[in-house]
């Protein structure tokens, strides 16, 4: 997808590349609770007559699930009535979320894998919800790295999805990330990942930045979904989700919201409730071992390829401290 001459200051081009969508498809893309940093934009798009459904790469024991939750090999169709043993389930607490607000209710859930499966998950769901715009969402920004920064963060569910998408015959593909700064602590530095929205943009791929204003009904629902999925998973809430959803609320600083986080760990800011959106095919395209995960069938496959693609790269760029 190229730029359009159409984009303009007074529509966000994230809205606007999807206007023409009859089905889009919002899915988390880098596993657990990514797909709750879709939430905001599905609200928005569903309150302007969109239809959209939702995908979670899951970390969740998703062979637990009966065998009626599945319909695909690895597409499971999570609803408000379907239970797991697992005691970590973020599709099923959103679908129950969802269906008590009144809200489209299925969650797709799909197993963390390699690009050629995962790859025929995605193309089972375009077949079967006429899908002919996928956004891709990140909580965090490592997803926009290309490979030789000085830290990748966690990429391997990131690079994985946005593999598997970047083959498939979709009008309108888009990448966005939610929660700039956040991938701080996973080593992730954030000049650089502002160099490679700088370098998209010279691409004609970068769609802009589009903040969630926090007294909107967007934020005010993304923040009562988040609290939900604290209170339904208290000894692993999201640290993602739970910064993001202070940051709408005008939080900022150490803010504590989590056991799990210690004093002095999080700078919570504005800059985290800002969408960060580019064109999935020049992102693809920029990255630097994309071809390495290619034909991977599992995760562990793509985990360990990404590792020999930085140890044979050798130095990886020094990383710069933000000069303001």
């Amino acid at each position: 997808m190229t730029k359009p001459a159409a984009y303009s200051l007074a529509v966000p081009p994230l809205f606007a590349a999807l206007a023409p969508a009859r089905n889009i498809l919002v899915a988390g893309a880098g596993g657990g609770f990514d797909v709750y940093a879709g939430l905001p934009l599905a609200l928005a798009l569903w309150h302007g007559g969109a239809r959209v459904h939702l995908a979670s790469l899951s970390f969740s024991e998703l062979e637990l699930l009966d065998r009626d939750a599945w319909v695909a090999e690895h597409v499971a169709a999570i609803e408000p009535g379907t239970t797991s043993p697992d005691w970590y389930f973020p599709e099923g607490t959103l679908a129950r979320w969802l269906a008590a607000h009144d809200l489209p209710s299925t969650v797709y859930a799909l197993p963390p894998l390699g690009v050629q499966p995962l790859r025929e998950a995605y193309r089972h769901l375009v077949d079967r919800l006429d899908i002919d715009a996928i956004v891709l969402v990140d909580g965090g920004t490592d997803v926009l790295l290309r490979g030789d920064e000085s830290d990748l963060g966690t990429p391997a569910e990131d690079i994985a999805s946005l593999a598997a998408v970047a083959a498939l015959d979709v009008p309108v593909k888009l990448v966005t990330s939610l929660g700039f700064g956040i991938d701080a602590h996973d080593g992730v530095n954030h000049v650089e990942v502002l160099e490679s929205l700088a370098a998209l943009d010279r691409d004609g791929g970068y769609l802009g930045a589009l903040s969630i204003p926090g007294a909107g009904r967007e934020a005010t629902l993304y923040r009562d979904a988040v609290a939900d999925a604290q209170a339904a998973t208290p000894d692993r809430p999201s640290l993602v989700q739970g910064q993001i959803a202070a940051a709408t609320g005008g939080a900022f600083g150490d803010v504590r919201f989590s056991r799990r986080t210690g004093r002095g760990d999080l700078f919570v800011n504005p800059l985290m409730a800002i969408y960060f959106t580019v064109d999935l095919d020049k992102l693809a395209a920029r990255c630097l071992y994309l071809d390495r995960i290619e034909n991977t069938v599992g995760r562990r496959q793509v985990v360990s390829r990404i590792a020999a693609f930085r140890e044979e790269l050798g130095r990886a760029r020094i990383p710069r401290a933000y000069p303001h």
